[in-house]
C-alpha cells in the first residue's frame, strides 16, 4: 500500500486552504519588509546629509542649505523631522522679516 502524499493540488481542501493562507502571509510580510527597508534607507541617508550639514557649519560648505535638505529627506518618513523643518523655516522667515524691517527704518 502506498502512503498518501498531500500536495497543494490535491483534492483535499484543507491543504489548498493552508497554502493560500501561507501565500497571503508571505505576501504581507514581503510588503512589510520592503516598507521598512525603505524607511531604514531614508533614515540613514537623511541622517548622513544632516550630520554633514552640521559639519559644514564649522567647515567650509553650505551648511545652512544642506541641513534643511537632510530634514526634508527625513521628513518624508518621520513626523519629528517635518516639525523641526517647519520650525526652522518659520524662524528663518521671521529673522529675514525682522532684518528687512530694520533696514527699512534706517537702523
Amino acid at each position: 500500500m502506498r502512503p498518501v502524499v498531500h500536495t497543494p493540488w490535491s483534492a483535499d481542501g484543507k491543504t489548498a486552504a493552508a497554502v493560500a493562507v501561507m501565500a497571503y502571509i508571505f505576501s504581507f510580510s514581503a510588503s512589510y519588509i520592503v516598507k521598512n527597508i525603505r524607511k531604514i534607507l531614508i533614515f540613514f541617508v537623511g541622517i548622513t546629509v544632516l550630520i554633514s550639514g552640521v559639519a559644514m557649519l564649522l567647515l567650509p560648505g553650505p551648511g545652512t542649505v544642506v541641513i534643511p535638505l537632510g530634514l526634508a529627506l527625513l521628513g518624508t518618513e518621520f513626523i519629528w523631522a517635518r516639525r523641526l523643518l517647519k520650525y526652522m523655516l518659520d524662524k528663518a522667515r521671521s529673522a529675514i522679516q525682522h532684518f528687512l524691517r530694520r533696514k527699512a527704518k534706517g537702523n
